[in-house]
């Protein structure tokens, strides 16, 4: 094979881990860092791609923590960026504030995943949870502005971020006319 692929993983779940034995099992050649290694290999990459959670109406993309830097260094560098997401991902939502809806994970999580220094680690926030001075937040998803993506490949093929909503008024007009459809063999049964 003519390529390479980079991981960039970030904790404390590092995910991308399972995602680089995969990789390499399968012959494909493989590179892993951690997320703030990416201003320094950035170069090296000729497209970025990222999964989604959810693709906003306004073409913002929420997904998980660490992406929206990515694309921001990627953009800088004129690197393309490819989001995966499928339509049922969606929304008609529009969110201008990653922390206005969010997941919060467990906070003791980020202490402790670091294996090198953990110990250290844990010993110098140990008593966080009964400190008024000391709040730990650990954030699972942040957003990613329309004008850091290239494209959004779905089962509809690639189509511009900004696309977004018509994806989203095609689908709403097909379940209209799925349920106007069906109502009436519905409304018979609950007459039964």
């Amino acid at each position: 094979m003519n390529f390479r692929v980079i991981i960039a993983d970030s904790g404390p779940e590092f995910e991308g881990r399972e995602l680089v034995k995969r990789l390499s099992n399968s012959g494909i050649k493989v590179t892993y860092t951690l997320i703030n290694g990416v201003s320094f290999i950035i170069d090296k990459v000729t497209k970025v791609f990222i999964g989604a959670s959810s693709v906003l109406s306004n073409g913002a993309v929420i997904a998980k923590i660490g992406n929206s830097m990515l694309t921001a260094i990627a953009k800088r560098h004129q690197k393309p960026v490819v989001v995966f997401s499928e339509t049922y991902k969606f929304s008609e939502r529009v969110n201008l504030d990653p922390i206005n809806i969010n997941e919060i994970g467990d906070p003791n999580a980020l202490l402790s995943y670091s294996s090198v220094n953990a110990q250290k680690n844990q010993e110098a926030l140990k008593d966080w949870q009964t400190s008024k001075n000391l709040t730990i937040v650990n954030m699972k998803y942040d957003l990613t502005p329309a004008e850091n993506i290239s494209m959004v490949l779905c089962e509809l093929g690639k189509i511009p971020a900004i696309s977004v909503p018509v994806v989203v008024r095609e689908s709403h007009k097909e379940l209209d006319e799925y349920v106007k459809d069906n109502d009436e063999g519905a409304d018979e049964l609950l007459d039964d």
